[in-house]
Order: structure tokens, then C-alpha cells, then sequence
């Protein structure tokens, strides 16, 4: 009898060792993958929010300055073009009458991005795009800032769908490991008998 009781520990061991390695490498591989898509797709808005300040920042450099900007994608984008005194000189229909969405300054490269939880209205997160641009008429700062409710969505539904398959995937590596640790083990048990 006790020979069949070590071999039952043992492969209750072996099943539980099983179980936590994989469990472990499984946690730590979904915890990258969330975080790589989470920066993939952030990395996705702030090149959009880029290639639009270029183009605001040419139709400025050009002497054209439209009080109203043209924003794709509706409410998930906002733009503004502030001024050295820090005054609204122009914006996208969606923030006509608003306040300065941000104070942040651009670099020394003439760029800054940043994560803020709210722009107006209580609304956000948005990903804010500072870009500077120097004029004969002055310096000024143009804001895009791009929704990033997308990107929250996908990460939540990654998230939900590995705290789902993950346990899973454990029972099963712990099912398969069960049996193959019990036929592996069941000649040693007859060479005991």
C-alpha cells in the first residue's frame, strides 16, 4: 500500500509542478502581451496624431489660418493651435469655445506626448500631441489629442479573453499531466509489485 501511496504523490507533485511552471510562463507571457498591445496601438495614435499636427503645422507655415480645423474620426480627436501667450488661435469644430486642452510644452525636438485622463467635458483618456511651430507671425503650439477609449477597449477584451482560456489551458495541462505521469510511472509500480 505504500508503495501506491509515493507513486501518488509523486505524480501529484509532478502534476502540480507542471501546473505552476506553465501557469507562470503563461502569466508572464499575458502579462506582455497586454502591455505590447496596449503600446502598439498607443504608438498607432500618437503616429496619426503626429502626421495630423505636420499637416496643421504646413497649412500654418503656408500664411493659411482657418479658425476651424478639419478633424477626422469626429469626437475622438480634438485640435487646437495656441499661441506664445497661450490663447486659442484655432480648433476643431469639437472644441470651438473650449479652453487650452493642455499645457504641455514640446521639446527640445519640437515634439512632447502624454496620457492625460481627461481633456474636456470630463471625457478621456487622451493621448495628447504637442508639436511647435515657428512662424513669421510667431511660435505657436499645436495640440492633437487622440481618444484613447480603442485602445482600453482592446486591452479589456484581451484581458477578459486570457482570464478566460488561461485556466483553462492550466486544467488541461493538469489533466494531461495526470495521465501521461500515471502511465509513465505505472512500470515502476509493477517492477515494485
Amino acid at each position: 500500500m505504500r508503495p501506491m501511496r509515493r507513486f501518488a504523490t509523486v505524480r501529484v507533485r509532478v502534476t502540480l509542478a507542471a501546473v505552476v511552471v506553465v501557469g507562470l510562463a503563461l502569466a508572464v507571457g499575458g502579462a506582455w502581451l497586454v502591455d505590447a498591445q496596449r503600446d502598439s496601438l498607443t504608438e498607432s495614435i500618437d503616429t496619426a496624431a503626429r502626421l495630423r499636427s505636420s499637416d496643421i503645422a504646413s497649412t500654418i507655415m503656408d500664411g493659411a489660418f482657418p479658425s476651424i480645423l478639419a478633424v477626422p474620426r469626429g469626437e475622438e480627436n480634438l485640435i487646437q493651435v495656441v499661441d506664445a501667450s497661450g490663447r486659442v488661435v484655432a480648433a476643431s469644430a469639437n472644441l470651438d469655445g473650449e479652453e487650452r486642452i493642455s499645457r504641455l510644452q514640446p521639446g527640445a525636438d519640437g515634439f512632447a506626448a502624454h496620457t492625460v485622463s481627461h481633456v474636456y467635458a470630463d471625457e478621456g483618456p487622451f493621448r495628447v500631441i504637442a508639436r511647435r511651430v515657428t512662424t513669421k507671425a510667431g511660435t505657436f503650439t499645436v495640440y492633437v489629442a487622440g481618444s484613447l477609449e480603442r485602445v482600453t477597449d482592446s486591452v479589456d477584451s484581451l484581458v477578459r479573453l486570457l482570464l478566460t482560456g488561461l485556466p483553462i489551458l492550466l486544467l488541461l495541462v493538469g489533466a494531461t499531466t495526470w495521465v501521461v505521469a500515471g502511465r509513465a510511472l505505472r512500470p515502476v509500480e509493477a517492477i515494485r509489485r
